[in-house]
């Protein structure tokens, strides 16, 4: 199986790319993607910044992911 990575606005720009799929087994967190990944250490330097959702609901970095998840990185956003 894989997990499907999509990153937005400035994830996109850190990471280089705004979908990445990965092979994956097993589960891991989110934060153990961040740390094992190469595709992903540009992130590392942002994580204080930046927030996940895995399968389209907010997530803590803490939280699982499996096989044919849906990960992604959000960026700080402001609003007004």
């Amino acid at each position: 199986m894989a997990l499907k990575l999509l990153f937005f606005a400035q994830s996109a720009q850190w990471a280089g790319r705004r979908e990445l799929s990965i092979p994956w087994e097993g589960r891991a967190s989110v934060a153990d993607l961040l740390d094992r990944r190469p595709e992903l250490k540009p992130l590392q330097r942002h994580r204080s910044a930046l927030k996940a959702a895995v399968n389209q609901e907010l997530a803590d970095f803490d939280t699982e992911v499996n096989d044919g998840d849906e990960i992604a990185f959000l960026p700080p956003v402001s609003g007004g």
